[in-house]
Formats: structure tokens, sequence, C-alpha cells
């Protein structure tokens, strides 16, 4: 039933999902139809990625020979997760 009411329906459900859709682009967008940025810990990993590149650790060293990210959870810092496929994405994306 649920198949025969989806080939019935299907002009009906597409229009329905792209008029959500366009609703929640237009939500996310500026005047210009511009989107706003959809995740801010983007600039974490990007930050982190250029750390890298100009000193060959993603953040600072701790006291305890780990490394720590100064900008999160000030004033200590935040312990540098293990590495994730941000980094290796965020690597091919800049170079």
């Amino acid at each position: 039933m649920f198949k025969a009411y989806l080939f019935e329906y299907k002009a009906d459900i597409l229009r329905e999902i792209f008029k959500r859709a366009k609703e929640n682009k237009d939500f996310f967008s500026d005047s210009r139809g511009w989107p706003y940025i959809q995740e801010v810990d983007g600039y974490r990993w990007m930050r982190r990625i250029e750390n890298y590149l100009a000193t060959g650790q993603f953040g600072a060293l701790g006291s305890d020979g780990r490394e720590y990210d100064n900008l999160m959870n000030a004033p200590l810092g935040r312990e540098i997760e293990p590495l994730k496929a941000h980094y290796y994405i965020g690597f091919i994306g800049i170079n």
C-alpha cells in the first residue's frame, strides 16, 4: 500500500520536498542568496591545520607533552583529539 501511495502521489511528494528544501536554503541565506556558514567548528579545524603546516603540531604542547588547543576551554585549553577525517580533508583543501 505504501509503494502504491508513493507511486500515486509522487509528483506531490517531490514538489513538497523541493518546497521544503528551498525554505531551508532561504532561511540559511542572506539577502543576496549567499549561504551562511553552517558550522563554526570549521574554523577550529582550519586553525589547527594551518598551525600544523606552520609549526609541525596541531596545538600547543602542554607540560605533560600532549598537544592542547589554547583557544578552547580557555584559559587551560583542551587536549587535541586523535586525527580525524577533518584533518585529512582540510589538508587536501589547503594544498
